[in-house]
């Protein structure tokens, strides 16, 4: 075997090794991080400044509607819950998870497809969500894309996924384009990130759904999401080309915090509330 093959192998089973560790490590402290979200809580209805905006540019819209053929993946005889579900099922189909070795230039709809096809073969978790971001607003569906983060200032990793605005139930709920799934309580309604936060806190049944094959079991995905549901991030205004974002145009970074918590990670420039109520609010 010659030294640079040997070389690949060892990395990859260090690769492995490593994943392996991180998996056992968030199975093991499930019972930890669900306690900590139960003990968590939130001044609801405290705070008015939140305006949470969502104006898709038409044109926009109408170019990436073309681009990706979204007539081909949707009919207007779906619900919406069902349209929401289809592109990001085709999202999720089409772009592999990956966390890239390049950042790319442009954070759009067709400049990430694009990366994807022509420089690296997959994109991190937050990518995943602009992409299924732009795709459901071209479709007309109302969404957001949320960071999750985890309680430990220790702890690097997060989740990025989709919040999709249900007309037909008058609620917020997640869709995961990078990690393939959904959720659902126990009368089969898809949850809101709200909703889990609150099942795991209090041990209340729901069950996921893969919209594709993963390479992990639904047990850790419950365990990764205690972890990761601790406190939020999002933009407060939601379109295309929504990042960089940039304080000139208006746009803030609003975080969703813990009452008390010391959080590890503010901005110069974000905005801190404690109000979930406020956060989540419904579209206006």
């Amino acid at each position: 075997m010659n030294t640079k093959k040997l070389i690949l192998l060892t990395i990859t089973a260090l690769c492995i090794v490593s994943c392996k560790d991180d998996d056992e490590y968030i199975t093991k402290n499930e019972s930890r991080n669900a306690n900590l979200l139960k003990n968590s809580t939130y001044a609801t209805g405290s705070d008015n400044s939140l305006h949470f905006t969502y104006t898709p540019d038409a044109d926009r819209a109408k170019e990436i509607y073309n681009y990706f053929r979204i007539d081909t993946i949707i009919n207007d005889n779906l619900s919406t819950w069902e349209k929401a579900l289809k592109i990001s099922q085709f999202v999720a189909n089409n772009i592999p998870h990956r966390n890239q070795n390049q950042q790319p230039e442009k954070r759009d709809a067709i400049s990430l497809w694009e990366f994807v096809k022509n420089v690296e073969p997959g994109i991190n978790c937050r990518l995943h969500s602009i992409v299924n971001s732009e795709l459901l607003f071209a479709a007309g569906i109302t969404n957001r894309f949320i960071t999750c983060r985890p309680e430990s200032a220790t702890d690097n990793d997060c989740h990025v996924v989709n919040i999709v605005w249900i007309p037909e139930m008058s609620k917020w709920v997640m869709l995961d384009s990078d990690l393939c799934a959904y959720i659902t309580g126990e009368d089969d309604t898809p949850l809101s990130l709200q909703e889990m936060r609150s099942a795991l806190a209090h041990g209340t049944k729901f069950d996921i759904h893969f919209i594709k094959s993963v390479w992990f079991s639904a047990d850790y995905y419950k365990a990764y999401w205690a972890k990761n549901l601790y406190w939020f991030c999002s933009h407060e205004k939601h379109g295309f080309s929504v990042e960089p974002a940039s304080v000139s145009s208006g746009d803030r970074y609003i975080l969703l915090i813990p009452n008390e918590f010391d959080c590890y990670d503010i901005g110069k420039n974000d905005v801190v509330t404690h109000d979930d109520e406020a956060f989540w609010a419904k579209p206006e």
